[in-house]
């Protein structure tokens, strides 16, 4: 399929856009992108005071497609255009509206693709504007990346490409470029009914999974790969499943894909169904459990991180930690609610004096153990403002002190997740301490999802 692709010159009325490295994803970071938080006039007078963004093309162009990402950034993905309208003109005067279109909310994924918005037809214009009429949410209006493509992108092949965590959850309004009036069918595939589909890729699970568009001319086929959240291009995996032992005694047992510490079954799989058991521990198979082709049953046995941290969210208040200054330092730390890394709460550490040592300010839980020869990884999520440098340590928490993991990171205004990891070289119980470090830079730093994992 022959691509050409369009530099586009920007005329806009705030930051400037920056192109991504990658030809059909897009990175999660907020300087990628345009953003809009005030009104203005609107190039083309009928829509009056509004947020707009203008391509000027630098002369006339048979235009084609249009792939639109979204705001990326988890932080700010609510500001993401929602409804726009999408128009063109020759002459910035005349325009022409291809489309209404309703932009999905960014994933706020690394795997991003997109959203393909109308295809203009090969119309010959200069100028391409998008007015944006609500947002997600957000107090602002936002977009990742436009592409506009100058040759007819027409496709008679399934063309996906597509590779996601199994963290990612629900993708929204995959498009793969046909218009044959069909349906889409697969491990995971929700058919929306416009020549898009949903995919759940934690339902699908890890794994290679095939994609089929069904349509009055045939069948086509393509592929998605979903990577293991073990896999470093992805989020850390989830805490393990700590539920009592799943029975799953049903005929048929209907597609889906169950989670539990132990799995028994008695149930068939049956109609060509899907059916995945995800599983800690074991799994049982007893006397009537059937598997009828061509139906598909997966077993997956899933090693997860046992975090040992108390309240390592902040979602039970300030239980378990604790903040200890010393040399001058000073600090104080709050429950913050207003943007956490997950679910509702994180910490707000706030340094108004540094001695530019880092652990003269320790944020700390101890009690924790460590095995000698064995390894373990320390992750956080990590925000700040005003400052960049902060620490993380694992220590005996009396004398003679010995450290085990320290180490130095530079954090951002966004939130990123960070990780070191160390191996012990003796056996301690009950007297470790986990303590993030704040010495160094006064500053406003934000903390959430700790964790402190035996690795394998």
């Amino acid at each position: 399929m022959k691509r050409t692709i369009y530099a586009l010159v920007f005329t806009f009325i705030a930051v400037n856009l920056i192109g991504q490295p990658y030809p059909d994803r897009h990175t999660t970071n907020t300087f990628d992108g345009w953003i809009s938080c005030e009104k203005s006039a609107n190039p083309n007078p009928a829509r009056g005071i509004s947020n707009w963004i203008m391509y000027d093309l630098g002369q006339g162009h048979s235009l084609y497609d249009i792939t639109i990402w979204n705001m990326n950034h988890p932080d700010y993905s609510n500001d993401g255009i929602k409804n726009a309208l999408i128009e063109y003109s020759s002459n910035g005067s005349n325009w022409t509206l291809a489309d209404t279109v309703t932009i999905p909310q960014a994933s706020t994924s690394g795997f991003y693709q997109g959203f393909r918005g109308p295809d203009l037809g090969g119309a010959n214009a200069r100028y391409v504007l998008i007015t944006a009429l609500d947002n997600h949410g957000g107090g602002c209006y936002a977009l990742s990346e436009v592409r506009i493509y100058t040759e007819d992108q027409t496709q008679d092949s399934l063309d996906l490409t597509l590779v996601l965590c199994e963290t990612d959850g629900i993708y929204q309004n995959i498009s793969s470029g046909l218009t044959l009036g069909g349906n889409f069918s697969g491990m995971g595939v929700i058919d929306n009914g416009d020549e898009t589909f949903d995919f759940d890729a934690v339902l699908a699970g890890p794994g290679l999974h095939e994609i089929i568009y069904n349509h009055a001319g045939g069948m086509l086929k393509d592929h998605i790969q979903v990577l293991p959240c073990t896999d470093g291009r992805c989020p850390d995996c989830a805490d393990c499943v700590l539920d009592d032992t799943m029975s799953v005694n049903m005929d048929p047992i209907p597609e889906d894909q169950y989670r539990a510490y132990g799995i028994n079954s008695a149930g068939r799989v049956t109609n060509s169904s899907d059916v995945q058991f995800t599983y800690n521990e074991s799994v049982q198979l007893n006397s009537g459990f059937e598997v009828t082709s061509p139906s598909t049953f997966l077993v997956e046995m899933r090693h997860c991180d046992v975090n040992v941290l108390q309240n390592p969210g902040f979602e039970t208040g300030t239980n378990s930690w604790s903040l200890s200054t010393q040399s001058g330092a000073t600090a104080n730390w709050v429950l913050h609610t207003g943007d956490p890394y997950e679910e509702t709460q994180s910490a707000q550490i706030n340094v108004t004096n540094a001695t530019g040592t880092d652990w003269h300010i320790q944020f700390l839980q101890g009690g924790h153990s460590i095995e000698n020869g064995k390894s373990y990884k320390v992750s956080f999520a990590a925000r700040a403002t005003g400052a960049t440098k902060m620490g993380m340590l694992v220590q005996l928490q009396s004398s003679p002190w010995t450290v085990y993991g320290d180490q130095t990171f530079d954090i951002t205004p966004y939130w990123e997740v960070y990780e070191m990891t160390f191996t012990a070289d003796e056996t301690v119980n009950g007297n470790i301490k986990v303590s993030p470090l704040y010495g160094e830079q006064a500053g406003t730093f934000y903390i959430d999802r700790v964790k402190f994992v035996e690795l394998d």
